[in-house]
């Protein structure tokens, strides 16, 4: 009775009353039935896996005396489990790996399909943990398991194999697959009625696939769902792996206050049980921590703490990911060369197991310390080929992820025309604001605002730093060359109804005077100049208030000590980007050679296709609007004027040929701009096409001025020599 009914006792979580049973039997119980061993064994799994192990060993060797097949495979299988599922000793693996290869030479065919899935999984299992580095074997594994599967095993056996299939997905980076598993697996649970142990493993597997895939919230619940069962039914045994993902789906995301309070509880949970796996990630994360919170040297003395617990393991996948976390610590500590030895040992193993999710980890920290180091063509083609990966697999992050990192590498990658929506995707997911352009904490872009200037200051703290790239996905983007349009989560602004004139007055006067730091009462002087002050004051917060819902996000616009500011972490405002670029072109023209402003133009041809036209045409009646226009109007004309310099030196007329007509399409008053085209044109021997600007020209300056072309232009006209 006790053989036939212990499965079904055990399911229901009666250990005890099973174990009673047989207690309660005469004699010794190996004499007789080396059954009674097995389950013997089974009442103290998952709790006490030594125990469990030492009676299935017994059961094992009765088992093969006895030639029975059933119970050697069912034993070798559950011996497994008290390794794998004990994360403890598993080096052992490889001793039950080489039994069971003896075993299929004795024994080539299972008993039945049901005892083939059991053992079969058992030995994808193990190859997972121990032989990931010789994929063809596991994968031959896998594709014998997942064919079974499709046989519609029963519920118990179903569950049986998912904690294994689903470790063998993650470390390979099959989140899709992971995801089917995992959503089958939870379905099947609520028509059945599984062991506590069961659940947690599902609860568990989910919730590190949620954290993964950056689905925090979901994590979040998961975990605590699997840490509550735990909690009632007394199993506790994967209570630091469950508070390790939590604090992991805590850290991701920059809640650190959070993160810490489950790291303590993985601690307390991890002196507890105490089992090699729990200690490394215990130690992962807390060296994740420390990097977070900027101390390289606590993190670098966690990771080395497990260096030998990492050997022991010897688990390829644990051995890339520590890797991976010592090259980033002796990266930060100004070690390089031990930060390339890792990563490069990381990358190798990545590719000797074929996980695609390590090796596009490898390669990304790879890039990021090339690029750093200045190796750009090294550096851009590590990223392309991580970002290629990331892509086709849909990655979003591991253990050591750091937010600076990425933003750095997403920034290269936009500029660079890298994988630009799965980047733009990955940021909006992460929540990612883009990074400062800038090494010091105030940018060389600082005027005073008295002045008008838009040349923005950057702040530390709360205002972050600035980058002016419109390619990154900003949640708000704001245009005022040639026309004025906000650009809300890439979608224009519309107005159903009556356009909201005073909260868009605010905005562009506020950009106008220089969008940071800009004092409240210049603000309220220039949009109500005869309202005294009170009444001016709550006019703009009324304003205020209708233009931050118009924007969609509180912190898009910030007041401090009687000033306001756009937060330019939220909003993209290509004045202050077009500034920038000007500013970097004109700074490197001193003392600069030829070949430094060679690698200007590219920045030159940016800046010149960012101006569209002049600052929020057509709004005459606000001087400080009339002002920025003009300043910014000389700025670009200046910059056409070097740019155009540069080229007709190097004798690069086609190019000053689109420049020069770029310009003339932008300002089509700038007479300069004709002369210069002309010149180009005759170079070219183009005599009847500089014939023809010359025309435009002066058709040009009798239409709006009545005047002639000056003496030098008509010096230009063409006179073939």
């Amino acid at each position: 009775m006790v053989i036939d009914h212990a499965r079904e006792l055990l399911m229901q979580g009666r250990n005890k009353t099973v174990e009673e049973w047989i207690a309660g039997i005469p004699g010794e119980p190996a004499d007789d039935n080396p059954w009674l061993l097995y389950w013997t064994g089974m009442c103290s799994f998952p709790v006490d896996m030594p125990r469990t192990r030492k009676y299935l060993e017994k059961a094992f060797e009765s088992f093969k005396a006895m030639d029975d097949q059933s119970g050697i495979y069912l034993s070798w299988a559950r011996i497994v489990d008290t390794y794998g599922f004990g994360l403890d000793e598993w080096k052992h693996l490889d001793d039950w790996i080489a039994v069971f290869d003896d075993l299929r030479k004795t024994y080539p065919s299972f008993p039945s399909k049901e005892i083939d899935l059991i053992a079969s999984s058992r030995m994808l299992f193990s190859l997972t943990l121990r032989k990931t580095d010789q994929p063809e074997w596991v994968h031959e594994w896998l594709e014998r398991v997942s064919a079974l599967l499709q046989e519609n095993p029963s519920f118990a056996i179903q569950m049986d194999i998912v904690f294994c299939m689903s470790v063998y997905y993650l470390w390979k980076g099959e989140y899709d697959k992971n995801a089917v598993l995992l959503e089958k697996a939870e379905a099947e649970i609520s028509y059945h009625q599984p062991s506590p142990f069961e659940v947690i493993q599902i609860k568990l597997m989910k919730g590190i696939h949620y954290w993964v895939t950056a689905q925090y919230d979901s994590a979040l619940n998961t975990l605590s769902e699997g840490l509550d069962i735990s909690d009632k039914s007394g199993v506790p045994i994967y209570d630091s792996l469950l508070w390790s993902f939590r604090a992991a789906a805590e850290m991701a995301p920059g809640n650190l206050e959070l993160a810490e309070k489950s790291l303590t509880n993985q601690m307390t949970s991890l002196l507890d049980m105490s089992k090699t796996l729990d200690i490394f990630f215990y130690h992962v994360n807390s060296a994740w921590y420390a990097i977070l919170k900027g101390n390289p040297s606590l993190a670098a003395e966690h990771l080395e703490t497990i260096s030998a617990k990492v050997a022991k393991m010897g688990t390829p996948y644990y051995r890339a990911l520590w890797s991976i976390g010592m090259a980033q610590v002796a990266f930060l500590q100004e070690r390089t060369r031990d930060a390339k030895t890792h990563i490069q040992r990381a990358h190798r193993i990545s590719l000797d197991m074929k996980s695609h999710v390590m090796e596009w980890y490898s390669l990304l920290i790879r890039a990021y310390f090339l690029l750093k180091e200045g190796k750009g063509k090294e550096g851009l083609l590590s990223l392309r080929r991580g970002l290629s990966l990331g892509k086709r697999y849909g990655y979003v992050h591991l253990e050591f992820y750091q937010p600076s990192v990425m933003q750095f590498l997403f920034a290269k990658a936009l500029e660079q025309g890298i994988e630009q929506e799965y980047v733009k995707g990955l940021i909006k997911k992460l929540g990612l604001t883009p990074p400062s352009p800038f090494n010091s904490p105030l940018s060389p872009l600082n005027l005073r605002g008295d002045e008008g200037g838009l040349l923005l200051p950057l702040d530390k703290g709360r205002m972050g730093g600035v980058i002016f790239m419109e390619e990154w996905p900003y949640p708000i983007k704001i245009y005022t060359l040639g026309r004025f349009e906000i650009i809300i989560d890439e979608k224009p602004m519309a107005f159903s109804k009556k356009v909201p004139k005073k909260p868009l007055e605010l905005i562009k006067a506020l950009i106008a005077f220089g969008g940071r730091n800009v004092p409240v009462d210049k603000i309220t002087d220039a949009l109500w100049p005869d309202a005294d002050g009170d009444a001016a004051y709550s006019s703009f917060k009324v304003n205020l208030h209708h233009l931050r819902k118009l924007l969609g996000k509180e912190e898009a616009v910030l007041t401090s000590e009687g000033r306001i500011s756009l937060n330019f972490q939220y909003c993209h405002v290509d004045v202050p980007a077009f500034q920038h670029l000007v500013d970097k072109i004109m700074g490197s023209r001193t003392g600069a050679g030829k070949a430094e402003m060679k690698k200007m133009m590219p920045l030159a041809e940016k800046a010149i296709g960012m101006y569209k036209g002049n600052f929020i045409e057509g709004e005459d009646g606000y001087p400080y609007i009339a002002v920025l226009r003009e300043r910014l109007r000389s700025r670009f004309v200046r910059l056409v004027e070097i740019t155009g310099m540069h080229y007709e030196t190097q004798k690069q007329w086609h190019h000053a040929v689109e420049l020069y007509e770029k310009g003339i399409e932008t300002d089509e008053f700038q007479e300069e701009f004709y002369k210069c085209l002309m010149l180009c044109y005759k170079k070219l021997g183009k005599y009847n096409e500089a014939a023809s600007v010359y025309n435009r020209c002066r058709r040009m300056l009798h239409i709006h001025f009545g005047v002639e072309p000056s003496v030098g232009m008509k010096a230009l006209y063409p006179v073939r020599k």
